[in-house]
This record gives structure tokens, C-alpha cells and sequence, in this order.
């Protein structure tokens, strides 16, 4: 059975510092129903935290054991390739939204104008 890695982190004393995200691409991970893949995974990325955390500065070992665990999935699994954008179809430009803007208008100005008497409808 593997240990579970036991580190507590508190920011009672100190605000929390910023923090710097990777910039990474999307894995291809297994599905969550394949156990024996995710056992494999589990039990590879649990000896290396554990040479990882080791060391003494709480920081680095973080960012290595990140970097450690995205390359070792990014190689056994590799990296989804990033689909293009596509505009949605329901969203209109901004032509179309003020010329249906106009077209509301236009109608409650003549729904008024008949109320008053203005204008006859035929």
C-alpha cells in the first residue's frame, strides 16, 4: 500500500503568495472506470513524491513534483491537440443586435403613437 504524503501548508500568519501557474496543454488521461491504468499512475507518482519531498524547501519541491507529475502523464499519455475556435452559431454581431434594437424600438414608438391616436393601424 502506498504512504500518503503528509504536508500542511498554513497561511494564518502570512497572506498567501502569489501563485504562478504552468502554461500547459490539455493530457490525454485515461477514463476514470480504467483502475488498473490509474493504479499504474498512482503507485509511479507516489515514488517520485517521495524522492521528491525530501528536500528541505517546501517551494521547489511543489513546482518540481508539478513538473514531475505533468511530464511523466504528458509522456505515458500524451497531449490532446487544441481544437480550433469555432464562433458559435446562437451568438449574433453586432450589426444584428442593433438593428433587432432599432426594430424594438420602432415597434413600441408605433404601439404608442397608436394609443395616443395618433396613427390608425389598417
Amino acid at each position: 500500500m502506498t504512504e500518503a504524503c503528509s504536508a500542511s501548508f498554513s497561511t494564518k500568519d502570512k497572506p498567501p503568495e502569489k501563485i504562478e501557474l504552468m502554461d500547459t496543454k490539455k493530457l490525454s488521461l485515461p477514463q476514470a472506470n480504467k483502475t488498473s491504468e490509474w493504479k499504474i499512475i498512482d503507485d509511479d507518482i507516489s515514488l517520485a513524491v517521495r524522492n521528491i519531498v525530501k528536500g528541505k524547501d517546501p517551494e521547489k519541491e511543489l513546482k518540481s513534483m508539478e513538473l514531475t507529475v505533468y511530464e511523466y502523464l504528458a509522456d505515458f499519455y500524451g497531449q490532446e491537440e487544441q481544437k480550433p475556435y469555432k464562433e458559435k452559431p446562437g451568438k449574433e454581431g453586432p450589426v444584428t443586435k442593433t438593428l433587432r434594437k432599432r426594430k424594438k424600438d420602432t415597434a413600441r414608438e408605433f404601439r404608442e403613437a397608436v394609443r395616443e391616436g395618433g396613427v390608425t393601424s389598417s
